[in-house]
């Protein structure tokens, strides 16, 4: 009697590993969505002077940290821009960001958060995009 009861025990694990065998086969299929894709296009800068960009801080009230950059460039065009500030230490790990959008004119300030220890910025990123 002992040995029916394995072979119960044994068929019915055989049975629940194929239904999780069958139950992961139908987790794993996937339907592809469409995707479409451009030809490479040339860039332009949207800055005059090779995109040669000026960067100034703005201080807090207590002259302790900086809350903001601001970015001087020589726009080509009277487009709207989107105006990102991204402030980086010495390790090149991300102190903060902010952006701009809908600037068009020179300088803009762009707000960061959080504020930042001016003694921390090592780095500094600026990406100006046409709208």
């Amino acid at each position: 009697m002992a040995a029916g009861r394995r072979l119960a025990l044994v068929i019915a694990i055989l049975l629940l590993l194929l239904a999780g065998v069958s139950v992961l086969a139908v987790a794993l299929s996937v339907t592809a969505k469409g995707v479409a894709g451009s030809n490479k296009v040339d860039v332009s800068c949207p800055v005059g002077g090779n995109c040669a960009v000026t960067v100034g801080w703005v201080l807090d009230s207590s002259y302790e940290n900086v809350v903001g950059c601001k970015i001087t460039w020589t726009p080509i065009s009277d487009k709207t821009v989107s105006i990102a500030c991204i402030v980086y230490d010495s390790g090149g790990n991300l102190l903060s960001k902010g952006i701009a959008t809908g600037q068009t004119s020179s300088p803009t300030v762009v707000d960061l958060d959080p504020a930042v220890d001016p003694y921390s910025i090592h780095e500094v990123k600026v990406v100006i995009v046409e709208e």
